[in-house]
């Protein structure tokens, strides 16, 4: 009787835990496949070799990309009737997540071909050099806020305070 109450309360630990880190663990598959879709984005985008020639081109593959994932979100969420769901980590999360970051990436890449600006930030650099070890701490951070912290309860100056603290452990790690 006593190994069945221990095998209950094992199981009850499981469960808790499960639940408590359900989008985490259900998301990795997700989340993973980001970021290799991202790595490829990069390698097409931003660090092949043509670019040395011509850095226009960088603008004009980081523009296709970016309105063929708007595109492809579109077909997702009107045609395929998919809706975005960061709890699932769905198809159309992903693609929406990625036309945001593709965007914001086109929108830098235009700022520092127009001024002419050739310099990297730091953290940037350290970002790309790093790029698993980054993403697999801040998920990590990620589960370790929502396991210590109601974050749908938290004030926003707290909550602005967690996450200053979160992108500077993140960076410091960089």
């Amino acid at each position: 009787d006593g190994d069945r109450q221990c095998a209950e309360e094992k199981a009850s630990w499981v469960c808790d835990f499960f639940a408590a880190n359900r989008e985490g663990i259900l998301g990795c598959l997700g989340y993973l496949t980001m970021f290799f879709i991202s790595e490829d984005i990069a390698q097409y985008c931003i660090w092949d070799k043509i670019f040395l020639e011509s850095p226009s081109k960088r603008g004009k593959r980081l523009s296709m990309c970016c309105a063929t994932l708007w595109a492809v979100l579109w077909i997702l969420v009107s045609v395929l009737d998919i809706p975005v769901s960061r709890r699932s980590t769905n198809a159309s999360f992903i693609i929406w997540a990625l036309a945001h970051n593709v965007t914001i990436l086109l929108l830098i890449w235009a700022a520092f071909y127009i001024t002419r600006s050739s310099s990297v930030s730091p953290i940037f650099d350290a970002v790309n050099r790093h790029g698993l070890i980054v993403f697999i701490l801040a998920n990590l951070m990620t589960g370790l806020v929502n396991i210590t912290i109601n974050t749908l309860e938290v004030a926003d100056g707290e909550a602005l305070g967690v996450i200053f603290v979160y992108l500077f452990a993140v960076g410091s790690v960089a």
